[in-house]
């Protein structure tokens, strides 16, 4: 095999490694009431509520106002799920949901639910309604 060959074979797996890569964007959350209020909540895509929780995906828990995440898109759109989450006096997490249902207990407030696409504005605010 000579050079040109091989440089070939190199040159075509390692544009083959770099179109299966999962693209990537990073979003900024933020979650406020109708009365414009501010709200403590987890973020949760495509209904992993435990993959939130240990990835500590929270906004407006400890010093945190707002949360930058960066979501992978291995399809075109993901679900993104902003439920409101109840604080201890300290600002940490007194409970966190594990589920949609969890969500509806938490507080008296409604998650926020949106489909996400790469294309869209990296500034997410939702706007939680009363249940």
């Amino acid at each position: 095999m000579n050079i040109l060959t091989k440089t070939s074979f190199v040159l075509l797996a390692t544009t083959l490694a770099a179109c299966g890569s999962v693209p990537k964007k990073t979003f900024v959350f933020d979650a406020i009431d109708t009365a414009e209020t501010p709200h403590a909540c987890m973020v949760v895509v495509d209904d992993d509520w435990d993959g939130a929780i240990t990835n500590e995906q929270f906004l407006r828990a400890g010093d945190r106002d707002e949360l930058r995440l960066t979501i992978e898109f291995p399809v075109a759109e993901v679900e993104v799920t902003v439920a409101p989450v109840q604080l201890n006096p300290d600002g940490t997490i007194a409970r966190a949901p594990r589920s949609r249902s969890q969500a509806r207990e938490t507080t008296d407030l409604q998650a926020g639910i949106r489909r996400l696409r790469m294309t869209d504005p990296d500034k997410q605010l939702f706007i939680l309604a009363p249940r």
